[in-house]
């Protein structure tokens, strides 16, 4: 309050409570009082307050007549030089020296605080309101994520390596940092891939493309990482978001595509450098098509897939350089099973070919999608050589005979699992089989004469190919 010349109190004005609240922020922080300058726009009296923090990094405060009701605009500095909007979080209820500073803490990392922060040098980035320091200096990265331009006393690579030494701390002698450097691809991002995604991410892996044609509708929700916010969106776009989220640090590429429509190139540029390509799709076809580019260009693989209502499911991974048949090979063993115990494929949609979306419980397809994110994460220790990893001892058991194919039950009496584990007590459900694949010396994927996976489609040979192996 001030005293006119009568002598009685009168309210600051709101232009003037700004330039106050401002220098207070200006204090704690160890900054130069702000420059003050008033401007007339549209009719509208409006007062900018440039604030520079030591580093220096410097933020704009713009503020109408109806400040304090009104949050003012705050423009942060980028380390491109260019400022950016940043909307406050603005709580009327507060007095308005309050209701700055916590609109500030959104901005200015850690929130204010005379002792903490008043020989702070600040930096400039992106990052999450309310969460500690900057996450990137990129803004390409930051609007990919949904990051948000931040001031902190803490660097981006600072927080960085912090974070790094916590993620593994907790997976010590299981897996090892290299899986920094790892890269995945997943094909599919429905409930099998989008949760695997997020396994992976949350053990260390390091970097990510994602690859599926659809968009996120409400139905996806129950079994999926997505959230109502998403729907309408593109499933990889969300997913990446999604990662960067969990894990701010992985590289992570989305691309909303069906993987038949990519011409041959494309899709070996796209799975180029991975030390795993995982098949999460609902669609066969795709799955075979997968298996012929990974096999032909020698990379690991693995495939996942539900049986009807996730009753049960399968993992078959594919090692060409452990010399294991391939998915077309697995696949007889699955048809056999279905010959001498019933039938457990799904229903297709007529016209599109592909497999129906199914009535099934978000558990059961996540204890599949578990048993594939531990193999998965066994052969990225095994193809980055991470000895301390007790992951790959019990994967070269596998290996060596072949017992790549991976089949699960969730529910009691279903499918061949009772007449195996009829004598044995307590057995309802959750057992689980490795099973032995043969190769076929006359496969056309990885036998001794192999069709080049480049082949068009009008190609007689990869016809008599997708004939024999699409309806497995």
């Amino acid at each position: 309050m001030t005293t006119n010349s009568s002598g009685a109190e009168s309210i600051p004005s709101p232009h003037d409570q700004l330039t106050a609240h401002v220098t207070l922020v200006a204090n704690m922080l160890g900054a130069s009082p702000p420059r003050v300058a008033d401007h007339t726009v549209a009719g509208q009296n409006l007062r900018c307050l440039q604030l520079t923090l030591p580093g220096p990094v410097s933020l704009l405060l713009v503020a109408s007549a109806g400040y304090p009701l009104a949050a003012p605009l705050c423009l942060v500095e980028g380390p491109d030089g260019a400022f950016r909007p940043v909307a406050l979080p603005w709580a009327v209820e507060k007095s308005s020296e309050r209701c700055l500073l916590q609109a500030l803490g959104a901005v200015i990392a850690p929130p204010l605080d005379a002792e903490a922060s008043s020989e702070a040098t600040f930096t400039s980035g992106f990052g999450l309101p309310g969460a500690p320091g900057l996450l990137t200096t990129d803004p390409d990265r930051a609007e990919q994520a949904g990051w948000q331009p931040r001031i902190s006393p803490q660097s981006a690579t600072d927080l960085a390596e912090q974070a790094r030494q916590a993620r593994f701390s907790r997976s010590s002698g299981l897996l090892g940092r290299d899986l920094e450097q790892a890269r995945v691809v997943i094909v599919g991002c429905g409930s099998v891939g989008s949760n695997l995604a997020e396994l992976l991410v949350r053990q260390g892996l390091g970097h990510i493309t994602v690859i599926d044609p659809d968009h996120i509708e409400p139905s996806n929700l129950s079994r999926t990482t997505y959230q109502w916010s998403d729907c309408g969106k593109a499933k990889a776009d969300a997913l990446v978001r999604r990662l960067m989220a969990v894990q701010p640090w992985v590289v992570a590429d989305g691309h909303c595509a069906d993987i038949h429509a990519l011409p041959p190139a494309q899709i070996d540029k796209l799975i180029d450098n991975a030390d795993l390509v995982v098949g999460a799709t609902d669609d066969p076809a795709a799955q075979n098509l997968l298996n012929r580019h990974c096999y032909a260009a020698g990379i690991p693989a693995v495939y996942l897939g539900c049986y009807d209502g996730a009753a049960g499911g399968e993992v078959i991974m594919v090692v060409p350089d452990a010399q294991t048949p391939c998915l077309r090979c697995a696949a007889p063993v699955r048809v056999q099973l279905e010959a001498d115990a019933g039938q457990v494929g799904r229903n297709r949609d007529y016209g599109s070919g592909r497999l129906e979306g199914v009535v099934a419980l978000g558990c059961d397809i996540l204890h599949l999608t578990t048993m594939g994110a531990k193999v998965a994460l066994a052969l990225l220790c095994r193809q980055r050589r991470i000895v301390e990893a007790h992951l790959t001892t019990w994967l070269d058991q596998l290996l060596a005979t072949n017992q790549i194919y991976l089949t699960a039950s969730m529910e009691p009496d279903f499918w061949f699992y009772p007449r195996i584990f009829t004598d044995i007590p307590g057995q309802h459900a959750w057992q689980s089989l490795c099973l032995a694949v043969d190769g076929d010396d006359h496969c056309p994927v990885c036998g001794q004469h192999r069709i080049d996976p480049h082949l068009r489609a009008e190609s007689p040979d990869l016809a008599a190919l997708r004939g024999t192996t699409e309806g497995a």
